[in-house]
């Protein structure tokens, strides 16, 4: 069995395993070549146990900048932009795409929006434990060329009508105010670009028992303007498609 050491070609100088012997032959135990011996492989693995005791030989090693790097035989992962490898980088969370700022040359009076209003109606479904449930679908449309802040609206239903969830978030209560109007409420939906639709959904509940006490003198309607998010209410570049006056359909 040979063991690969610095054994020569010729026959009789070979690395045997066994006792003593003599002439060309390299046996364990005899000679500067000899190979190691266990008892000399057990005390280098106690010294290097007692140099990692004493805080030497870890296996790392110290590098400028206090990256510590383990070396070919350390028992970590090197790491740091040379290697790639290591703690993973958490990467930098977005920046909010969220309403833009409103400039402070802004002037609503100046620069001016075109909105469309469109709605097929109200659309209520047959009675469940005598409540019909229903919804309005409103989309609005800015059609430029400048954007606004303050997309106000105003809804006017039959008087029976409350709210029923949906897109009901910036409006008042859905409620009836006077005696022979119709239920109405105002919405604050914030900001429009230009060039750019708002989908509403608006739904909504009433007693089938109250079908017939709808107001003969008030109109369905919807009606969206640029507001400075109070009482203004400023100028559109094409104010007939604002307003939208829609039927009640019962199923």
């Amino acid at each position: 069995m040979s063991w690969g050491s610095d054994a020569s070609s010729e026959p009789g100088d070979r690395a045997t395993v066994g006792g003593g012997g003599t002439g060309g032959d390299h046996r364990v135990g005899g000679g500067p070549d000899r190979l190691r011996q266990p008892a000399e492989i057990d005390g280098r693995r106690r010294g290097r146990r007692l140099a990692v005791r004493l805080g030497h030989g870890n296996g790392r090693r110290h590098h400028p900048g206090g990256d510590t790097r383990p070396d070919r035989h350390g028992d970590g992962v090197r790491g740091g932009p040379a290697s790639g490898i290591g703690r993973p980088v958490t990467p930098a969370r977005p920046k909010s795409t969220g309403t833009p700022k409103q400039p402070a040359s802004f002037d609503p009076a100046r620069d001016i929006t075109d909105l469309i209003t469109q709605t097929s109606g109200l659309r209520l479904a047959k009675p469940v434990g005598g409540i019909r449930h229903g919804e309005l679908t409103v989309t609005i449309r800015n059609a430029g060329p400048n954007p606004l802040w303050h997309l106000t609206m105003i809804i006017e239903v039959p008087a029976s009508m409350t709210a029923d969830g949906g897109d009901w978030a910036g409006c008042t209560r859905l409620a009836q105010t006077k005696a022979g109007f119709p239920a109405g409420s105002k919405c604050d939906k914030g900001y429009l670009a230009a060039g750019q639709s708002l989908v509403l959904h608006f739904r909504m509940k009433s007693p089938a028992s109250m079908d017939a006490a709808d107001s003969r003198e008030s109109r369905w309607l919807v009606d969206a303007w640029s507001g400075d998010g109070r009482e203004m209410m400023y100028r559109d570049g094409g104010p007939d498609d604002n307003r939208r006056i829609f039927m009640v359909y019962r199923a």
